[in-house]
């Protein structure tokens, strides 16, 4: 769904960029049931001319419009598409989250990494995303000879997206020998196309690819 809104009322004619002129927002659906929606912003006439700000296109599931550092200009967030589908299901792709506000000397939207940036996990917490790995069954059969399984790229994604590459590291060094060989001796299969030998750099480096 499409969230344009400052609080819940709605952005569609409110001053996008601070500048004291009414602007509005125009979203367009894609993709049948509006997986994927294009945006875009049109400053409201001054002097009967209508300048476009900026556009947005195919955000995956939509963005939010809304002020969040309180600095008077709508900022924008999303979940960034460019993991759908990489070495899983489309349903269980990984997806960082992106912030962008305005930027008066540019003029258009780009990302800031202090809204972004989240402090880093605790020991406790990194632990406990490993252990789900080590104590549960996350991968299920589908069918009569198929496998669904739900990997670990979620997070790690989330940490990469919150300024947080270092954690990310760790938390693939310590959960991948656990994945890969649960995936190579319990199913023996190699999951969407990872190489029996593969360590966790080179899953590190398929991500960063990626990226």
């Amino acid at each position: 769904t499409t969230n344009c809104d400052t609080s819940s009322s709605s952005t569609f004619g409110v001053d996008i960029n601070g500048d004291g002129t009414k602007d509005f927002v125009f979203a367009e659906m894609f993709g049948g049931s509006g997986a994927y929606v294009g945006y875009r912003i049109f400053e409201l006439p001054k002097e009967d001319v209508i300048k476009e700000l900026v556009r947005f296109d195919d955000i995956s599931g939509g963005a939010t419009f809304k002020d969040l550092n309180n600095d008077g200009k709508i900022d924008v967030e999303f979940r960034d598409s460019i993991f759908n589908g990489w070495k899983t299901g489309y349903a269980s792709s990984p997806s960082g989250m992106i912030i962008l506000s305005w930027n008066k000397a540019m003029q258009t939207y780009i990302p800031d990494l202090d809204l972004m940036r989240k402090p880093p996990p605790s020991q406790a917490e990194m632990t406990e995303q490993v252990n789900f790995y080590k104590n549960t069954d996350w991968c299920v059969k589908v069918g009569e000879t198929g496998i669904s399984c739900s990997m670990p790229w979620s997070y790690a994604v989330d940490l990469i997206y919150s300024g947080n590459a270092t954690s990310a590291k760790k938390y693939l060094e310590a959960v991948w020998p656990l994945v890969s060989e649960k995936l190579i001796t319990v199913y023996n299969r190699v999951y969407d196309n990872f190489p029996t030998d593969a360590t966790e750099k080179w899953l590190e480096n398929e991500m960063l690819l990626q990226l």
